[in-house]
């Protein structure tokens, strides 16, 4: 993207011997985002050197795929007649970092005009549901955007604020779904009125137990679900009028069947009747 009077750059242009000047502010950034303060304090004969090209900042940026370039300049504090020089590069950092994408920013000078910010950005794996809104969780179980109405990620209810603790359980309930061979379900309620049935995992509608609710309970985990996994490819034909697959009695595994009428409006309607 350009604007006149700076230039925003997705990548790094390294032709004609600055290969090995980008390689090494690169290097800056992987090595803690520091930058030469002897390079900053240098900046002002470069500047007589080259009064054009120091006059404005050049911005390079990577890393970013969600968080917009202009949003980042902004954060950083480049604009129009920008000079190098002028900027407190704590300051950048601290800017960038508090946009909602990234999660971790590095930033590096290279006089005497091209500023580098890498960032490292979150990634959304659930949707949280907060005040009748829903927010992106990353993988840490903060939720910090809210979220696009068509997100197809597993929806995590019962939670009550963007720091509530219970979505870093929530996500580590979504890791172990998935390291248990499990898809990632419709939703998993971290919360319930009857404190019994949570937590609860509600599966998607086109595995082999089509909707049911998965009632978890507290405590052992990696055993329940090693239970479900197999109770799931087991290819039971009672899992596909299952409402409840109830795990919280120990080794034994519950099943409870949908209504009669449900099941026959469900078969009636996957048959085009």
């Amino acid at each position: 993207m350009k604007r006149a009077g700076w230039r925003n750059e997705g990548t790094v242009r390294t032709g004609r011997g600055r290969a090995r000047i980008v390689q090494a502010a690169l290097l800056a950034l992987a090595l803690g985002g520091g930058v030469a303060a002897g390079a900053l304090r240098g900046e002002a004969i470069l500047a007589d050197a080259f009064p054009v090209r120091a006059a404005q900042v050049r911005l390079a940026l990577l890393g970013n795929a969600h968080a917009a370039a202009p949003e980042l300049a902004a954060a950083a504090g480049v604009g129009p007649g920008v000079r190098l020089a002028s900027l407190d590069l704590a300051r950048v950092r601290a800017g960038v970092a508090a946009h909602p994408w990234v999660r971790e920013a590095h930033v590096a000078a290279l006089p005497p005009d091209l500023l580098l910010i890498a960032v490292t950005e979150r990634e959304p794996v659930a949707v949280a549901q907060l005040g009748g809104e829903s927010w992106l969780v990353d993988r840490t179980g903060k939720a910090f955007l809210p979220a696009a109405a068509n997100a197809d990620l597993p929806a995590l209810v019962g939670a009550s604020a963007p720091d509530d603790i219970r979505l870093a359980d929530g996500v580590a309930w979504l890791d172990a779904l998935a390291a248990h061979g499990i898809a990632a379900p419709q939703a998993l309620a971290l919360a319930a009125a009857d404190p019994a049935r949570a937590r609860a995992v509600a599966l998607r509608a086109d595995g082999p137990a089509p909707g049911a609710l998965v009632l978890l309970g507290e405590g052992e985990r990696d055993a329940k679900l090693a239970r479900l996994a197999k109770l799931l490819a087991s290819g039971l034909p009672e899992l596909a009028t299952a409402a409840e697959i109830d795990l919280r009695f120990g080794s034994d595994v519950v099943l409870r069947p949908r209504p009669a009428a449900e099941v026959a409006t469900s078969s009636t309607n996957s048959n085009g009747g």
